[in-house]
């Protein structure tokens, strides 16, 4: 044990070097608009001229699943519920579903024109966004009704939601810019964000209080407080940001056009640097972290891409728990933040590691906040893992000041 500890400590100081982009063989020249991995190893990808994609191998094989749609649309949108129940959208308003993972796909109702995103709640509860409105639905895709509101929507450009009741829609024309939120599912939305300086083109919050938003001309700002306030963020380019994920409230990435291809950040939005490594520069415009661990983006020219940490540790398990750990550095305590959705990671402990590979503490972590008293570290570098069951869920450097 002491020896994989050592090599993981070695990976971690080097800058997780083995852990780069890499570029995978998609099948295809189309325009790859969206992704969505409801696992690590299973993705669905959603494009031009008719194109939906599956793997089930972590991406080593995509597979055509076009069976019920029509493939003379370009799909701009694709949100999976579980391995084998999504749905996408096109341009021209279609709205599908699958339920046997997209070897059919059956088109539902929509009394709507041109979509541009899909988010779903959960099985039963779901937001569509047109120009100006929105769709919601509330038993599983089935019926979807046309809600509408005192405030300006615009032009949607990105849905997140929190849970069934927390959520966001940013918007962005020539009258108005910005981002709304709604506390209780819809009924009522109020502004979070107004008088933005570009377009925005996604949203996306690591925990309910810390999100970015992102947009044109480089543009990006953060909240650190569920969208009460904003602040603007230095992305260090002037290029289209077409999509952003945060793992936690350090470590985003954001993929843009040509020239920002891959920015990320480990210290909440403070400072960016190109993350491509050797992937191809591209126009990427989505991508997606179903864990902490394993990564995928898409875009122009059939282009994926996909970082693994998890390479030479042994495959993480699926649906692994939310850990998050803040501050770091730290000075008298460290909260860790864990939350399991599987009954499997209810034993799990929080180990931390000295630069020789000795552990100095160890404890078990409880559902929320735990916290890791420091006055027993002194103050340097540390690695951290949280196991369960033998299986590393996730490792990370902690530092004590």
């Amino acid at each position: 044990m002491k020896n994989i500890i050592l090599f993981i400590i070695a990976i971690a100081i080097s800058g997780n070097t083995l852990c780069q982009w890499t570029q995978l063989n998609s099948g295809t020249g189309q325009k790859l608009e969206d992704i969505d991995c409801p696992s690590t190893n299973v993705c669905y990808v959603a494009g031009d001229a008719g194109t939906i994609l599956k793997t089930t191998d972590g991406g080593q094989t995509w597979v055509s699943k076009t069976n019920g749609l029509d493939v003379t649309e370009y799909y701009n949108s694709i949100d999976c519920i579980d391995e084998n129940t999504c749905f996408t959208a096109h341009g021209n308003g279609g709205l599908y579903k699958t339920t046997d993972g997209g070897d059919t796909w059956v088109e539902k109702n929509m009394p709507a024109g041109s979509i541009t995103k899909i988010f779903m709640t959960n099985s039963s509860i779901g937001y569509a966004s047109p120009v100006g409105a929105y769709l919601k639905t509330i038993d599983g895709g089935e019926n979807w009704t046309w809600e509408t509101s005192s405030l300006h929507f615009g032009t949607n450009t990105s849905i997140f939601f929190f849970n069934q009741d927390t959520g966001y829609f940013a918007f962005g024309d020539a009258t108005d810019m910005g981002v709304i939120k709604t506390t209780d599912g819809g009924n009522n939305w109020s502004y979070s964000l107004t008088g933005i300086s570009c377009p925005p083109k996604a949203l996306h919050f690591s925990t309910i209080s810390f999100g970015i938003l992102v947009g044109s001309d480089g543009c990006a700002y953060r909240t650190t407080d569920q969208g009460a306030s904003w602040d603007t963020l230095n992305t260090g380019t002037s290029k289209i940001l077409e999509d952003i994920w945060c793992v936690d409230e350090d470590t985003c990435y954001i993929v843009g056009s040509t020239g920002a291809s891959m920015l990320k950040t480990t210290d909440g939005g403070n400072t960016w640097a190109s993350d491509l490594g050797s992937a191809p520069s591209a126009n990427y415009l989505s991508i997606d972290f179903p864990s902490q661990n394993v990564g995928y983006a898409v875009g122009w020219g059939g282009t994926i891409i996909k970082k693994d940490y998890s390479t030479g540790f042994g495959e993480l398990k699926d649906n692994s728990p939310s850990i998050n750990i803040f501050p770091n550095p730290a000075t008298e305590e460290t909260i860790i933040y864990y939350a399991a959705n599987n009954s499997s990671f209810n034993k799990s402990h929080f180990e931390v590691f000295d630069v020789l590979g000795k552990k100095v503490s160890s404890q078990e972590l409880n559902q929320g906040n735990n916290k890791l008293k420091n006055n027993d570290l002194f103050s340097g570098m540390y690695l951290y893992t949280v196991v369960s069951d033998n299986t590393i869920l996730q490792t990370g450097k902690l530092m004590v000041n």
